[in-house]
């Protein structure tokens, strides 16, 4: 048996044997909350309300060789990029021009500074 269910203005066919415990909606004219596997959920199509967090990404070993005021010019294993301060988390142990340790990021920024793989090129890179 299945379930016809408007969310969020969408309409989808939920089966019985999907939704989880808390739900409080279980028959055709039923108000309340539908609670449903993140697989379901990406499956019907709905907007993911809890995205995966984006975990940190410790790099060691980072030369800062200029600061801008707003972006840290940095090298790490041989590659420079542009860093802005905005994007750097606790952790980071780089404060000035000189320096050289760890910086913490989210894996997102490295990646999109192309610092891991299948990230885009460097910004500022040589």
């Amino acid at each position: 048996m299945a379930l016809r269910c408007r969310v969020g203005g969408k309409v989808v066919m939920v089966g019985s044997a999907q939704p989880l415990e808390g739900t409080t909606v279980h028959r055709a004219g039923d108000h309340g909350r539908l609670v449903l596997p993140r697989w379901a959920v990406l499956d019907l199509g709905l907007p993911d309300p809890a995205p995966a967090p984006d975990p940190p990404i410790i790099l060691n070993g980072v030369l800062v060789t200029a600061d801008t005021g707003d972006i840290y010019v940095c090298v790490h294993e041989g590659r420079r990029f542009l860093l802005p301060r905005a994007d750097i988390l606790p952790g980071t142990n780089v404060t000035k021009p000189g320096d050289r340790g760890r910086i913490v990021l989210a894996q997102s920024t490295a990646r999109n500074l192309g610092l891991l793989p299948g990230g885009n090129p460097p910004s500022g890179s040589s």
